[in-house]
């Protein structure tokens, strides 16, 4: 079905753009014949051909519209994709392709390296299949007879698996979240009906494809006729302020967590006019009272809309609200159709109002539980005999007069940092690995290590409290877990004990942390700025990372600087230098010492700023060329169909 309506936009809309993201735009019957060129070769190459259960392909590819691509040509030929973001260390994805049992990787030039890497990490045979180069994988690809994934003999089930997302995991390694075909179309149902979405909207694209959050923004878009406009800060050579892309592009709906949303709202002078976004939605993290206030004041013409969901059920309730409306607290809204939420105490039993509880779904749509790991799913996963299957969501939420729930944190210590859950264990276990580390604790705090900010921002960041008898570095450390876990999970501060206080019943007194240790340094000594640019890039970083005294040879990430925090300086550093500065730059240059060269070196030719040019044009060379031979497979395609006729 979902393949179906798919084709039913294309045979609508076959010149509409479907996808745009950055130069490249794919309309729907450009998209179409590229996925099905790919489901062609999926299936030639027997990858698909199994006994005994769904077969998964890994999708190393860029958050672009070469992974839209890759996720319908997957699903036309009736395999399960697993995103592989490109960013997660070897190891981290290596795990995940044994893991999945999956028996092809579909990559790119710009990843074709990793995907040898990763197929040679496993005993099993991986095929690998080359974006760029798809006329070379069989010599029956390049099909002009108009020949579609339709006429492919695929029995698609309503309940057959459709992706596998890996969150964090409590055990040290990550666990995938298994979705299915009919949920999708459960989920998209309910979020196109509550935002009306139609063909006139244009989707922002903000969250990773290996997040749940893409999730409604492909679906919802490409299945209704919309455009998607998947939005890559750190992949973009010279970003644009978010308020111009937005107004060039007259995005109508808005869809990101909120840590996103704030950096985006701290750009905005108030002269901006959004006429076109009739849209601003929030998801994937706790909502505060104070981003509800910024929408007010920057988006009288938008609704707002607070999702409620998580990996393992997408969508599961949405509140909304217009400018004119008055609000007491954050609410989580009203369930989606088909889903109810029930508050309950520890014996199950539902809780009366102004009570916390736990937050339960009954619902038939929720995932069918992690990938190979039953244990982990009979402990989330329940069934009654009245309300049906049960996910146990580990959020806490209290009834409120009218019946409304208030969210009220969670229950253990799973957190989530910029849209992303984190299990604590998961990076205290590979801590504890550490041959010097003896006892370790992670915890999420809102604001930074050099101010109280945090009040108002709601911005939370990692700490990690370790005992150790050595003098540990900031640096060594994000590099022992960089090779293991992505980096949204590395901690951005690290705090030095003698020894773990404890509460009188033995436990980790979590609370007294903070009045303890000596936060770990850079490692690399103070060395004040020498020159004019290096001063300005210290006050600079000083005000994007709330930190009062910065060296020039200490690492922006080592500081606690993150993602967000990029954006944020580039936003900066663009005002004060009157010029567009490459947001790859900051990832390159990570030290004010080698950015200021950086910055001074501009009037030298561009082959001795960046040797990586070269290596970015001709994959941009490549991605041209397979486009071009993409149409000319389309117009021969229309010129047999008009003769046909």
């Amino acid at each position: 079905m979902l393949i179906k309506m798919f084709q039913e936009q294309v045979k609508k809309r076959a010149d509409k753009i479907a996808v745009k993201a950055g130069e490249y735009a794919l309309t729907y019957g450009f998209l179409h014949r590229y996925s099905s060129q790919l489901a062609h070769i999926i299936r030639e190459t027997g990858s698909t051909t199994t006994t005994h259960k769904e077969k998964a392909a890994a999708l190393l590819l860029g958050h672009d519209e070469s992974m839209i691509a890759g996720i319908l040509g997957v699903l036309k030929s009736g395999m399960v994709y697993i995103p592989f973001d490109p960013t997660y260390p070897e190891k981290r994805l290596t795990y995940m392709l044994k893991d999945a049992n999956a028996s092809l990787i579909i990559t790119n030039n710009e990843n074709i390296d990793l995907a040898q890497k990763l197929s040679n990490n496993v005993p099993e045979p991986v095929t690998i299949i080359n974006l760029d180069k798809l006329e070379e994988h069989t010599p029956g690809a390049d099909r002009e007879d108009g020949e579609d994934a339709e006429d492919m003999d695929i029995k698609r089930e309503p309940r057959q698996m459709a992706y596998i997302l890996y969150t964090s995991g409590s055990t040290g390694n990550p666990k995938g979240v298994v979705q299915t075909r009919e949920n999708i179309l459960y989920f998209i149902d309910n979020w196109v009906r509550r935002f009306s979405v139609s063909d006139s909207d244009r989707m922002a694209q903000f969250a990773s494809f290996s997040h749940d959050g893409a999730v409604p923004d492909i679906y919802s878009s490409l299945l209704n006729g919309a455009t998607l406009y998947p939005f890559d800060v750190k992949r973009k050579a010279n970003i644009e302020a978010p308020s111009e892309w937005l107004t060039r592009e007259k995005i109508t709906i808005w869809h990101s967590v909120p840590t996103w949303y704030r950096y985006f709202v701290n750009t905005l002078t108030g002269n901006e006019v959004f006429f076109d976004l009739r849209l601003v939605i929030l998801g994937g993290e706790p909502v505060r009272e104070h981003d509800i206030i910024m929408y007010k004041k920057y988006f009288p013409y938008s609704r707002f809309g607070n999702i409620y969901g998580q990996t393992e059920s997408t969508v599961s309730s949405i509140w909304l609200l217009t400018p004119a409306d008055n609000f007491q607290k954050v609410l989580i809204g009203e369930p989606v159709d088909q889903t109810q939420i029930l508050v309950v105490d520890r014996d199950g039993d539902e809780v009366e109002e102004h009570e916390v509880g736990e937050i339960v779904l009954a619902s038939s749509f929720l995932s069918p539980g992690y990938l190979n790991n039953v244990e982990v799913t009979h402990q989330v996963y329940s069934r009654d005999e009245e309300l049906g299957r049960l996910y146990w969501s580990g959020d806490q939420g209290r009834w409120l007069p009218g019946g409304d729930i208030e969210m009220m944190g969670r229950k253990d210590h799973q957190v989530k940092v910029r849209g992303f859950r984190i299990e604590p264990g998961e990076i205290e276990t590979l801590l504890l690995q550490h041959p010097d580390i003896r006892e370790a604790i992670v915890m999420a705090k809102e604001g930074t290590a050099g101010s109280a900010y945090s009040s108002i921002s709601g911005d939370r960041y990692l700490w990690a409290y370790i005992v150790t008898g050595k003098d540990l570095q900031v640096s060594r450390l994000r590099e022992y877990l960089a090779g293991k876990l992505p980096d949204y999970m590395i901690p951005a501060y690290f705090v030095k004990l003698e020894a773990m206080p404890l509460t009188p019943n033995g436990k980790v007194d979590r609370k007294s942390l903070d009045a303890r240790g000596t936060k770990l340094g850079t490692g690399t000594g103070y060395i004040p700025p020498g020159n004019q640019t290096e001063k300005i890039l210290t006050e600079t970083w000083k005000m994007v990372l709330k930190l009062e005294k910065i060296g020039i040879d200490d690492n922006f990430f080592d500081l606690g600087g993150n993602s967000m925090d990029v954006i944020s300086l580039n936003d900066e550093l663009k005002k004060t230098f009157q010029k567009n500065i490459p947001v790859t730059a900051i990832f390159n240059y990570l030290t004010i010492r080698t950015f200021a060269r950086y910055l001074d070196q501009q009037a030298a030719p561009a082959a001795v700023i960046d040797k990586k040019m070269d290596r970015r044009e001709e994959i941009r060379r490549s991605r041209t060329r397979m486009m071009e031979k993409m149409k000319r497979i389309g117009a021969g395609n229309e010129r047999n169909t008009a003769r046909n006729r």
